[in-house]
């Protein structure tokens, strides 16, 4: 009987076989069957970053509950292995586990140094769950490593300007995009917290200064698409805050970029 170590192997090289087998296959690659073999006499012996390095090709083939069993596994054998933590907490977000995001990423903080990247996606998944005073702290100290990062300067200004401070907010986006992108940005922050008249005003802002600028377009579009459609008994209001609320939790929102995607 396998013994815990090569189960885990064995279980990994059945989550990565399908991309393999096309990988390998392509032109001036070594046959399948030789390349399974050198996988397999590494996989025997593999280091934790081979493994990771595994667990990194699932995740970004889309495999996203297959890539969580490949990160778990390698935290079985090393619990502070602070990228796979990372990783871990990175795919929770994205499958809408945030208990276990939240879980994982404060592992990964716990063990010392973490990157501004870390402490970017520790925030933004305390954000999406609420915890906004909480979220504020870790954005802050992200941006405070990474000032330029304009992911980071965005999710900072949308968590102050759903805590009331919607000047900070709009100078905060203004730091990392042009000025119609801050005003579209502003106006989605505007119309989350219910604000639809002051929303129009900075899409409208928004379009005066680049016509073209989709995000604007759609989100004003929005307004009167919900207007078409909306009875007397429910607000356009609550349209727009039901439907932030859910993009913000599959990380779809379009000024928003989802956690880091870092190699490594």
């Amino acid at each position: 009987m396998n013994n815990p170590n090569q189960q885990r192997q064995l279980t990994t090289l059945a989550l990565i076989a399908p991309i393999l087998s096309i990988w390998l296959l392509q032109p001036g690659c070594a046959t399948f069957v030789d390349s399974e073999k050198a996988l397999l006499k590494q996989s025997q012996d593999s280091s934790v970053d081979f493994r990771f390095g595994l667990a990194r090709m699932i995740e970004r083939n889309g495999s996203l509950a297959d890539a969580r069993v490949a990160y778990r596994e390698i935290i079985a054998s090393d619990p502070k292995h602070v990228p796979t933590l990372h990783r871990l907490g990175v795919v929770s977000i994205q499958l809408e586990d945030l208990d276990s995001a939240i879980s994982y990423l404060s592992d990964a903080v716990d063990c010392g140094k973490p990157s501004s990247d870390l402490l970017g996606d520790i925030g933004y998944a305390y954000f999406l769950n609420g915890e906004i005073d909480k979220a504020e702290s870790y954005m802050r100290d992200a941006v405070t490593l990474a000032p330029e990062n304009v992911r980071l300067l965005n999710n900072l200004a949308m968590i102050v300007g759903h805590q009331g401070h919607l000047d900070e907010s709009l100078s905060l986006f203004r730091q990392g995009n042009s000025e119609p992108e801050a005003q579209a940005n502003m106006a989605f922050v505007l119309s989350s917290l219910g604000k639809l008249e002051a929303a129009k005003e900075h899409y409208h802002r928004a379009l005066e200064r680049d016509p073209h600028l989709k995000k604007a377009a759609h989100g004003l579009s929005e307004f009167y698409r919900l207007s078409d459609k909306n009875s007397p008994t429910t607000p356009v209001s609550d349209h727009l805050a039901t439907s932030s609320r859910r993009d913000r939790a599959v990380s779809k929102v379009d000024f928003v970029d989802p956690p880091a995607d870092e190699s490594q």
